[in-house]
């Protein structure tokens, strides 16, 4: 099935993509604010370990296009390599890099392509397949993902200390 039978058979974008945080769909872009129902294209872009969504997204296509510019040109043609080499798993059920069961594998990365409420495409990648991503990328363009996640998904402060190099020792109860 080629990308134009794909956009031709749009579906309700299903529930497993709405917000587990809002228990909703997704409403407005998670950098601009803007409204996806009224932004075109939009991104919805989830992580699960097992069946648990650990991380969630979405992303209006003028803000995707602009963080994505932001990548170094490097990382860019790194990404655009790794994925046309594993090509030959995009039709299949498995992870569209390397083909591996999702059922599985520690972990996968869905994105999901839609406009006005409407789901148009699905990839996914599993974990392994994204951490090999990932380290093709440049340190500049991993230093503006880490900006963009700080920026948009803060944590506490004491997620950002360094640990203590020296081992603390824990002792049992005194024996008297």
């Amino acid at each position: 099935m080629g990308f134009r039978d794909k956009i031709t058979r749009r579906i309700p974008i299903p529930r497993w993509l709405h917000s587990v945080q809002h228990e909703l769909p997704f409403v407005v872009c998670t950098v601009c604010d803007g409204r996806l129902a009224t932004s075109g294209l939009f991104t919805i872009m989830k992580s699960f370990r097992g069946e648990e969504c650990i991380f969630e997204m979405a992303i209006c296509a003028k803000c995707a296009e602009a963080e994505m510019d932001k990548w170094s040109t490097a990382s860019r043609k790194a990404a655009r390599d790794f994925r046309a080499a594993r090509r030959e798993h995009q039709d299949g059920d498995g992870c569209e890099t390397c083909g591996a069961d999702l059922g599985t594998v520690r972990g996968v990365a869905v994105h999901a392509h839609c406009r006005a409420g409407q789901l148009l495409a699905v990839t996914h990648m599993c974990t392994t397949c994204e951490e090999a991503l990932h380290e093709r990328l440049s340190p500049k363009t991993r230093e503006e993902n880490d900006r963009f996640m700080r920026t948009h998904f803060p944590q506490p402060p004491w997620m950002y200390e360094t640990p203590t190099p020296e081992p603390v020792l824990v002792s049992g109860p005194s024996t008297p």
